[in-house]
Order: structure tokens, then C-alpha cells, then sequence
């Protein structure tokens, strides 16, 4: 089977189940709210769920 790196539409496209997880970033992210720069990182093994 082959996946294209194109980024989903909609969650029933997520395969992978990353919706919830993005979702909580990106709310994070919105919420951040001070003057000073924020870094992220997102460490994980290749391929892990």
C-alpha cells in the first residue's frame, strides 16, 4: 500500500489516529498568549504511533 505526504482534509482521513493529539497542540499553541517566543519539540522514534 501506498500513502501520499500530502497533509489530510478531514480527520476520517487520519489513518494514524493523530487527530486528538493535534488538536490539543494546536489548542496550545493558540493558547500561549505571552510575548516570549515558544519552542517545540516532538521527539519520537521513525514510524512510532
Amino acid at each position: 500500500m501506498f500513502i501520499s505526504d500530502k497533509p489530510i482534509n478531514c480527520p476520517e482521513g487520519d489513518i494514524l489516529n493523530r487527530t486528538e493529539f493535534s488538536e490539543n497542540l494546536a489548542e496550545t499553541i493558540i493558547e500561549w498568549g505571552q510575548t516570549d517566543s515558544i519552542v517545540l519539540a516532538i521527539n519520537a522514534k521513525w514510524g512510532c504511533p
